[in-house]
């Protein structure tokens, strides 16, 4: 496996701030991104033909896939240790 070293560059429109796609890392399923989002900043993406994991890392959002929609906030996870961020599985169609 070749060794992938990705700096995360200024967030762009979408605060997409480091991308790695199964084509730019020579992997065969699995990518991931990053965004960091300005207070009140919202994105929408299409799962299309994929599954899709979100983790929130800070802050609040709600997540919407469907007819289904979760409100979580990573910042009470701050003061506990044992707390980990919560996945959001969105799976394909």
């Amino acid at each position: 496996m070749a060794m992938l070293l990705v700096r995360p560059q200024p967030p762009d429109a979408q605060g997409t701030v480091l991308e790695v796609t199964p084509e730019s890392a020579g992997w065969e399923y699995v990518g991931f991104r990053v965004h960091r989002l300005a207070p009140g900043q919202r994105i929408e993406a299409s799962t299309e033909d994929r599954e899709h994991c979100l983790v929130l890392l800070s802050g609040r959002a709600t997540v919407s896939s469907g007819e289904h929609r979760w409100r979580t906030s990573a910042n009470a996870c701050r003061s506990s240790r044992r707390c980990r961020p919560m996945p959001f599985i969105c799976l394909m169609g």
